[in-house]
């Protein structure tokens, strides 16, 4: 166990000191366990909400950055174009026998295709 990293959170007001073994536990009122924030506070879930959601926009975003410097074939194109769809949908609350065509789909969430964003900036030079 590494002491140093070793942590305490406690829903309680008195908060006693804890040395083991000459390390002075830390008393924390949130951290980060697994991937998600963990407080004691009710505002916990609207934290956690929200430093989810701008995770996925993120994610979102990496999915052709630095696109423009890529060498596209048919299999490439496809493949970051059927991930961009199903990102899409999932946005949306469809699965994927629901929708009815791609076309409807940017209609209703506005985002330009990934691959001939990446084609125009890479035609205008900027590799």
């Amino acid at each position: 166990m590494n002491f140093s990293k070793t942590k305490l959170m406690s829903n309680k007001d008195d908060k006693p000191m804890i040395n083991i073994e000459g390390t002075e536990i830390e008393h924390v009122d949130k951290y980060t366990n697994l991937g998600q924030n963990v407080r004691v506070s009710k505002e916990n879930h609207t934290t956690e909400i929200s430093r989810r959601v701008k995770m996925g926009w993120a994610a979102f975003g990496r999915l052709s950055y630095g696109a423009q410097t890529w060498i596209f074939t048919k299999i490439n194109m496809e493949k970051i174009r059927k991930t961009q769809r199903a990102m899409e949908l999932q946005m949306l609350g469809i699965s994927l026998k629901g929708h009815k065509t791609n076309e409807d789909i940017r209609n209703r969430t506005k985002v330009k295709d990934g691959v001939e964003q990446a084609a125009k900036l890479k035609w205008a030079g900027h590799n």
